[in-house]
């Protein structure tokens, strides 16, 4: 599968604006965050636009070490690899290759699920920015 074309946003400002263009020019359109997805339908577009947000990858340690926050470009191999040098772990994927976004949006089975629950219920927030108009 290829889509026509693929945007890959530096800022949330950039993906609203995408958004609110693709949605007024009825346009095709499909957001995958760290990606890995390859079935039809599943973060990918035939013909039309990917919105890639691979560039879009922080990750910080709350000062506290209570929390991390994680860009939607983020794997979760990336985020336990940046975590083990404090010891610590997130209730994230079974196996790295899997997006940070993907999982939590579809409940997330973590190998923690057990103990804590499912993942998307231990996000703390998400962020969503409104389109520039």
């Amino acid at each position: 599968l290829s889509p026509t074309c693929v945007f890959t946003p530096k800022c949330t400002a950039d993906v609203s604006s995408a958004i609110l263009v693709l949605t007024g020019l009825k346009a095709t359109f499909a957001v995958r965050g760290g990606g890995h997805m390859p079935i039809p339908g599943y973060a990918n577009t035939i013909g039309g636009v990917l919105i890639g947000l691979t560039d879009l990858n922080e990750i910080q340690l709350s000062s506290d070490k209570s929390y991390v926050s994680v860009g939607p470009g983020r794997r979760w191999e990336e985020v336990y690899a940046y975590l083990e040098p404090y010891g610590l772990v997130a209730l994230g994927g079974r196996v790295g290759l899997v997006g940070v976004p993907g999982l939590l949006l579809g409940g997330g089975i973590s190998f923690y699920s057990n103990q804590h629950g499912f993942a998307s219920v231990n996000v703390i927030a998400y962020e969503v920015r409104a389109p520039l108009i």
